[in-house]
């Protein structure tokens, strides 16, 4: 493991672009950003975060990816360049699929992840922002280019590096929205900390490079697979952890019996047309005639999911993808309906619209993680109460609080408050002494 402190080391980043074999003249449909950082001035040196940068870069070319390569940048200012190098190549070119990878040192601190390149040496918490890059910055570009698929994998989810600061609770990566379209891998759960590896490469990259070239695997394929290893071989001290906003199929090496379809912006499994047979499509680019065979989850936001629904239940619906038997979940509150392969239609749920802060009594709290599960979480938010009159009970304390989470979200647009944390005390009779305080997590579509 690596010698980190605090928070986040990031060894692997991935926006991942699918390539399918085109002429010279037309633009690549597959790009990678890779960067690597080793060689820390004012921190241990890594000893496998460029041999998975190099490997990564050699194996994505063999696939037909555009490479943008980076190793030991020395500042900020030289990874926001190639950053933005890689925001041109991808902006307003929907069919595009994107990869970025990054190994290096990085840090979590209150809540927010930094990248570190090799001179940065930050002494107080107000240094990072002006030497190390914050990961919203990445974030925010994938977001704005509008291409259909970003991947992005974190694999150095470790400690704080920099002695300078305090040792906190805050180990490993912290969770980060997830713009549409966007397929986030951590190496390891958010608030744990992944190995570094005894040999060439470290254990989650070492796993990742095996299964890209297995063919016939779709990107959920592969990444499940790589956490199942990763997770048995580390005798589950390391579990990675995925985020997903993107509900196509993306191919790193298809199977010799199918082909990729760019239809509608998403990444489709398409069986090739033998014998005459019918190769219509609706509007996702699946085939029709694989389609009607499936059951459709259509979701607030429009997304449709092609699968095989097993069971709902009062908060959740249970289903399975195409030729895979892992069990899937949604929260009901994510899905307008249900199209059965038989006709029948299910209506699931109706959609909550806040518009502003002015809709806040539509704002549902919730303690239960399963009622989220498939919205897009927002920043966290904690609101305190405070008791203004000695007769004021802890129970009016808590409310208090709970509507002040409910405002914010609704300014955010959010419609549900996931509580993460409460801590209350009764003051009795003492003035101000009734307190409560609320941690939660918005949630919208």
């Amino acid at each position: 493991m690596k010698n980190l402190l605090v928070a986040l080391s990031l060894c692997s980043f991935y926006f991942f672009i699918d390539h399918n074999a085109l002429a010279q003249t037309a633009p690549p449909k597959r790009i990678a950003l890779i960067i690597g950082v080793k060689s820390y001035q004012f921190v241990q040196p890594l000893q496998n975060s460029l041999n998975d940068a190099h490997d990564i870069a050699a194996t994505l070319k063999k696939k037909g990816f555009q490479i943008i390569e980076l190793y030991d940048p020395r500042t900020k200012r030289e990874m926001q360049d190639a950053i933005r190098k890689y925001f041109t190549l991808l902006q307003s070119r929907t069919n595009i699929a994107g990869l970025v990878f990054y190994s290096g040192h990085g840090m979590q601190v209150d809540g927010s992840n930094y990248l570190i390149p090799t001179q940065a040496d930050p002494q107080i918490k107000a240094d990072l922002d002006d030497q190390c890059l914050n990961m919203d910055y990445i974030m925010q570009a994938i977001e704005q280019a509008g291409n259909a698929l970003n991947i992005f994998v974190l694999d150095a989810c470790r400690n704080n590096p920099f002695r300078g600061f305090s040792r906190s609770a805050e180990k490993g990566l912290s969770m980060v929205n997830t713009p549409k379209g966007s397929y986030i891998v951590y190496a390891t759960k958010p608030g744990s900390v992944a190995s570094d590896g005894a040999e060439r490469n470290g254990l989650f990259t070492s796993k990742l490079l095996k299964y890209i070239n297995v063919e016939g695997l779709n990107i959920e394929q592969v990444f499940k697979r790589v956490a199942s290893d990763v997770a048995v071989q580390s005798n589950d001290a390391q579990r990675p952890w995925i985020a997903s906003d993107y509900t196509g199929d993306f191919f790193f090496t298809p199977g010799k019996g199918d082909t990729l379809d760019y239809n509608m912006g998403q990444f489709v499994l398409q069986p090739l047309v033998q014998n005459g047979a019918d190769n219509s499509h609706d509007g996702g680019g699946t085939s029709k005639s694989a389609i009607n065979l499936q059951d459709k989850i259509v979701t607030h936001r429009g997304d449709t999911i092609f699968c095989k629904v097993i069971e709902l239940t009062n908060q959740t619906i249970k289903y399975k993808l195409d030729r895979e038997d892992l069990l899937n979940s949604i929260s009901e509150n994510v899905v307008k309906e249900i199209k059965f392969s038989n006709g029948r239609i299910q209506k699931v749920s109706e959609k909550i619209v806040v518009g502003g802060v002015e809709d806040w009594e539509m704002v549902q709290i919730t303690t239960n993680k399963s009622d989220v599960d498939g919205l897009v979480r927002k920043k966290e938010l904690v609101a305190k109460a405070t008791a203004t009159y000695f007769t004021t009970s802890l129970g009016k304390m808590e409310k208090k609080a709970m509507d002040k989470l409910r405002k914010e979200a609704a300014a955010m647009g959010c419609h549900i408050v996931l509580i993460v944390s409460s801590v209350s005390r009764d003051g009795g009779y003492a003035k101000g002494n009734a307190k409560s305080n609320l941690t939660g997590v918005p949630y919208s579509y």
